[in-house]
């Protein structure tokens, strides 16, 4: 009984130390190991999205063991979308430098991203060669010891009458030499090894931000609105967006363009990829900033996919023009109303109250029926001046026929500014027809009259005449 119960102990000893041995087994690892793979070189991490080209991959490795390695050579199998320089399924790097235990280095390896790459995590298989080298020190020492002692004495004794002296000397003198010798020697033992991982490589995409605007031309004197558009063109969102907008300071003093209102700052939370973002801010320019260009300047502050603080400035550039607004006064029409058939008038003044002249301003009539053109039915009108009424006539025909009504009538106003743009302020009329347009009565036809001494020799000649008729009836 006792035989086999110290059977089944020794037994059970045998199954623990069987499994003490397991997790020691199962725990080895490499002396090398990859701990992180990033874009960009260390410490600045870069964003990179599809159609890149030469972009840095930044490998690091940490030496995990307690052993100095050294020589590490590394080969990183691409698959698409990621290829070498060449366009090649093989890129190399290597690490000339010795790592100490527990340090770390890093190797880059330059790629090429596809035009086509969606984003999202890739795994690619990574050999590492290396050595592991191991210092080995040997030292011994030897101490040797030489001591010698000598010693001598002198004895003198001196009598005279009565007196009697005696006098002795000793010395003694011990010498010792100690000499220690040491010897320490150095080798190494170097090992060549081979891992191969899998790493994971993430592809963030790229944050491209394109600010726009439709706006090129201000008008002095009054606030305008001037719609900013930033476009996220990229393949990866961009959060914690500022936006600033602000003009460069003058040396003249206050700025002739400013912002109103504190409307220069705006945040976005989010702006994801292929989204947009409008910004309406209102400028006000003065008088003083007519026929001149300025530049906006666009500032903006945000972190990229991979978190990365970045910041870019970009320039919107407009000019600004004067204001002309055209209004029209004291319009007439006559005859009102008109009947079909007739011709009609219409005038008044064109007010310019704005602050620059309009130029080469003329008046057009847009005909259709029931109206006619004739002469007069567009007039040029020359330079308008702010402030300065300038009176206006055209004229105009009904058609026959044309039933009783209200009919209206568009007269455009054509002018160019400063810059050359044309532009155009058109006007409607009414205008009232009512009945038939009769036409004249011919002139009467009066008989010339004739002076007398005229009368009186043509009624003489119609009496010789008559007289001669007479005779003539007589005589036959």
């Amino acid at each position: 009984m006792t035989q086999m119960r110290l059977g089944a102990l020794a037994c059970l000893a045998i199954l623990l130390a069987q499994a003490a041995t397991l997790p020691a087994l199962s725990q080895r690892e490499e002396p090398i190991d990859v701990v992180d793979v990033a874009w960009g070189v260390a410490p600045n991490r870069i964003s990179v999205g599809p159609g890149d080209k030469a972009v840095p991959l930044t490998v690091t490795v940490q030496n995990v063991g307690s052993k100095v390695v050294s020589g590490i050579s590394m080969r990183l199998e691409l698959d698409p979308p990621f290829s070498n320089m060449t366009g090649g399924r093989l890129a190399s790097s290597y690490i000339p430098t010795a790592i100490q235990p527990g340090q770390s280095a890093s190797a880059q390896f330059m790629l090429n991203v596809a035009d086509g790459a969606e984003t999202g995590e890739y795994v690619a298989p990574l050999r590492i060669d290396y050595l592991v080298v191991e210092q080995q020190t040997k030292s011994e020492s030897s101490t040797t010891q030489d001591s010698r002692t000598s010693s001598s004495t002198s004895s003198s004794t001196e009598s005279s009458i009565g007196k009697s002296s005696t006098s002795q000397t000793q010395r003694s003198t011990t010498s010792s030499t100690q000499e220690s010798t040491s010897t320490s020697s150095t080798s190494f033992a170097v090992e060549s090894k081979t891992s191969t991982v899998e790493v994971a490589i993430w592809l963030p995409g790229k944050t491209i931000i394109e600010v726009v605007s439709d706006t090129k031309v201000l008008t002095a004197g009054q606030a305008n609105q001037f719609p900013i558009v930033l476009r996220n063109v990229g393949s990866a969102g961009a959060n914690s967006l500022r936006i600033s907008l602000y003009f460069q300071p003058s040396t003249l003093g206050s700025s002739p363009v400013v912002i109103q209102g504190s409307k220069g700052e705006w945040y976005v939370q989010d702006l994801p990829a292929g989204s947009n973002v409008t910004l309406v801010p209102e400028v006000f320019a003065s008088t003083e900033a007519i026929e001149k260009a300025y530049q906006m300047q666009v500032s903006l502050n945000y972190r990229d996919a991979v978190g990365t603080a970045r910041s870019e400035t970009c320039s919107l550039g407009f000019s600004v023009q004067g204001s002309i607004r055209i209004v029209v006064q004291s319009v007439f029409i006559s005859p009102t109303p008109v009947g079909s058939g007739g011709n009609f008038t219409i005038s008044g003044d064109i007010l310019n109250e704005g602050n620059v002249a309009a130029m080469y301003t003329n008046a057009t009539a847009t005909i259709a029926p029931p109206f006619e053109a004739i002469d007069g039915s567009s007039i040029y009108l020359g330079e308008l001046d702010p402030n300065t009424p300038l009176p206006f006539s055209l004229s105009f025909k009904v058609v026959n026929g044309t039933s009783d009504g209200t009919y209206p009538l568009e007269i455009s106003f054509y002018y160019k500014d400063a810059f050359g743009g044309t532009h155009r302020f058109a006007r409607s009329f009414d205008v009232e027809v009512m009945g038939i347009v009769q036409p004249p009565a011919p002139p009467k036809q009066e008989t010339p009259s004739l002076p007398l001494p005229t009368i009186a020799i043509a009624a003489a000649a119609a009496a010789v005449i008559v007289y001669a008729l007479s005779r003539r009836r007589g005589r036959s």
